[in-house]
Parts: structure tokens; C-alpha cells; sequence
């Protein structure tokens, strides 16, 4: 509203200049009753909006997968548990921990690759394609040795799942090691 009041009272300043009307004014043309085509304006544009509102609604071919919404065609990787908290360790500890995950998709569910966000854990997956409606298995390994305090170690998972990739993660709280003997 405040530019439309800054265009109306530099167009005005400019006539009564009998100067050129800069082409931007001329794009938007003011007249005394300024208000009247604003409203003419702005409801074709609302209408417009709430249709391609109503229109993206109507989309009924997806499936809810996790916070994803995703085209209901194809593989689904639906883990049971995206996040594991082993709580306080001791420094140098392994630990392991096995994320399952179901094929709520109708096509076999194939993992091609598992990657970690550092050398210190060690993926192994299923290998062979998951029919739909069957489980498979992600396994992680965490080796505290030289990690300190909070660790979060995120697990990516590459797979041709119609929710693209997914990823899982390792929590835990790394305490010190207080083995050195004492003189």
C-alpha cells in the first residue's frame, strides 16, 4: 500500500511537471481512483492462487513414508528406528547396532551403497533385492577410539526407494578411558 501511495505521488508530481512518464509508471497505471483497480487486481491473483492451492491437493497417487510424501509407485525403504542412542561409553569401545527396515513399496527394493560420515564406522547391508513387504537389515559400527564427548555419526543410505535416500544415525556420549595405572 505504501508504494502504491510513493507511485501515485510521483506519477502526479511528474504530470503536473508535464514531464515523460518514466516507462515503469506507464506499466502500472494510476488513476484517481486507485483503490478500485487494486481490488480488480488482486482478485483474479487470489483466485488464482487458492486454485493452484486446490490443484496440488487433489494429488492422490502418494503415500505418507516417514515425514516424506512420496509417489506410491515403486520401491519404499521405511526404517523402523532412524536414530540410536548407545548413551555413555568408555572411550575405545566398539559398538554395533543393526537399523531394520521394511519395503512398504510394490516393487523389490534394491540398496546400492551405505556411507558413513567418517572411517570410524563400518556398514554392512542387505545385499540382495528386498521383495515388497520383506525386512532387511543395516549394521553400523562405532569405534570410540580417539573421539571425545558427544559423537553423532550418521549412516547415509543410497537405494532406488521412490523416498530417495535415507540416512540413520549412531548417538552417543564418549567418556574418558581412566585405565592408565596410578603411581
Amino acid at each position: 500500500m505504501k508504494l502504491a501511495r510513493i507511485l501515485v505521488r510521483n506519477t502526479d508530481r511528474l504530470q503536473s511537471r508535464r514531464k515523460e512518464v518514466p516507462i515503469i509508471f506507464a506499466m502500472f497505471p494510476v488513476r484517481s481512483n486507485h483503490s478500485q483497480n487494486m481490488k480488480k487486481m488482486l482478485f483474479p491473483f487470489l483466485i488464482s492462487l487458492f486454485l493452484g492451492f486446490a490443484a496440488s491437493a487433489q494429488n492422490t497417487d502418494t503415500v505418507q513414508a516417514g515425514a516424506a510424501t512420496v509417489p506410491a509407485e515403486g520401491p519404499v525403504l521405511a526404517f523402523v528406528e532412524k536414530s540410536h542412542d548407545f548413551g555413555d561409553i568408555k572411550q575405545g569401545e566398539k559398538v554395533s547396532y543393526t537399523f531394520t527396515f521394511t519395503n512398504t513399496g510394490n516393487k523389490p527394493l534394491i540398496i546400492s551403497n551405505v556411507a558413513t560420515t567418517c572411517g570410524c564406522t563400518v556398514s554392512k547391508w542387505t545385499k540382495e533385492p528386498v521383495a515388497p513387504g520383506k525386512s532387511g537389515e543395516v549394521s553400523a559400527t562405532f569405534d570410540s577410539t580417539g573421539k571425545m564427548s558427544m559423537q553423532k555419526k550418521v549412516v547415509t543410505v543410497y537405494s532406488n526407494s521412490a523416498t530417495g535416500i535415507q540416512t540413520v544415525s549412531l548417538v552417543t556420549n564418549v567418556l574418558p578411558n581412566n585405565s592408565r595405572s596410578q603411581r
